[in-house]
């Protein structure tokens, strides 16, 4: 879309169950926003607290780059996402211009997950 501004769609049927890790960084200099669209429940872990993701549940997350996470994804059901990846650099500059305080929530590194 732009430099800093990434979108993808998935829609997919894995034919084994996977987990996923993601590594966290030291900087939040990236930010992901996911919205689910399925519903198969995912099983997502981080900072501490497990929970499930599904359409009828937790449908969006916001994290960040300090981040670490688990989910674990079903095999032979279908998992339809949108995810929005933000460069910190790109939201300063084209979103949080004039807002003050959401500057300084998304200028700490410490982990965001909401």
């Amino acid at each position: 879309m732009q430099e800093g501004l990434w979108a993808q769609q998935i829609d997919y049927i894995l034919h084994d169950d996977i987990v996923l890790f993601r590594i966290p960084k030291s900087t939040n200099d990236f930010f992901l926003v996911d919205f689910y669209l399925s519903d198969t429940e995912i099983i997502r872990c981080a900072e501490g607290k497990t929970f499930k993701q599904s359409f009828e549940n937790v449908n969006m997350v916001l994290s960040s780059s300090t981040t670490a996470s688990k989910a674990l994804l079903p095999k032979n059901k279908r998992i339809k996402a949108f995810n929005i990846l933000i460069s910190k650099e790109w939201l300063f500059k084209n979103v949080l211009d004039d807002h003050d305080s959401l500057r300084g929530f998304f200028s700490c590194n410490s982990p965001i997950y909401l």
